[in-house]
């Protein structure tokens, strides 16, 4: 019975690419490195040889046009996305800027543990490096009106601060105020 690996490389890397792009958007890993969203196949864990094909074409991929990759960052604890674009090649910066592949999920749950030193270094590195990312508010649990004005004199005058600020003036999805909450309840008890 013939192996995967009998087959030329042009076709492992066929298949390959078909399970990496139908298994999008893709995320870090707590190492910083890309995986896929979804469970893989197994098939970059069959042997080395294939894993390390699989992990260049993953990469490869991560910064075509159509693709994303999503990190979540929390209380703006922007470690894990310093580290992965300080490892970034140049061509994967223009890439991933000029396809808008990279996707930041904001989630801001404490203002007292907000990571405000990490913040700055992030967009510090951005402008350095031209790296451009876009930002989503996903959730806050507390009216972020003052954190907008906090956070605008941090970083608004740089390039991605601006659109961290403008992405905290969004309604976030699951965001919610426990005081504007308690607010609503008075109001209908009246």
């Amino acid at each position: 019975m013939a192996s995967l690996l009998d087959l030329p490389r042009e076709l492992r890397d066929m298949i390959s690419n078909t399970l990496i792009i139908n298994n999008q958007p893709f995320r870090l890993t707590s190492t910083d490195q890309l995986r896929t969203n979804s469970p893989t196949s197994g098939l970059d864990q069959t042997c080395r040889q294939f894993h390390a094909e699989y992990a260049h074409l993953l990469r490869r991929a991560a910064f075509t046009s159509g693709t994303k990759t999503v990190v979540p960052v929390h209380n703006f604890d922007f470690s894990q996305m310093l580290t992965f674009a300080e490892g970034l090649r140049p061509h994967e910066v223009s890439a991933a800027s000029r396809n808008r592949n990279l996707v930041v999920n904001l989630f801001v749950f404490d203002p007292q543990a907000l990571n405000v030193q990490s913040l700055v270094q992030w967009v510090k590195l951005c402008e350095k490096t031209g790296l451009e990312v876009e930002y989503v508010l996903q959730w806050t649990a507390f009216d972020v009106k003052t954190l907008i004005k906090g956070v605008d004199v941090a970083v608004g005058g740089y390039r991605e601060g601006e659109k961290i600020v403008k992405a905290l003036r969004t309604k976030s999805v699951g965001g919610w105020s426990w005081e504007g909450y308690c607010k609503e309840m008075k109001k209908g008890r009246k």
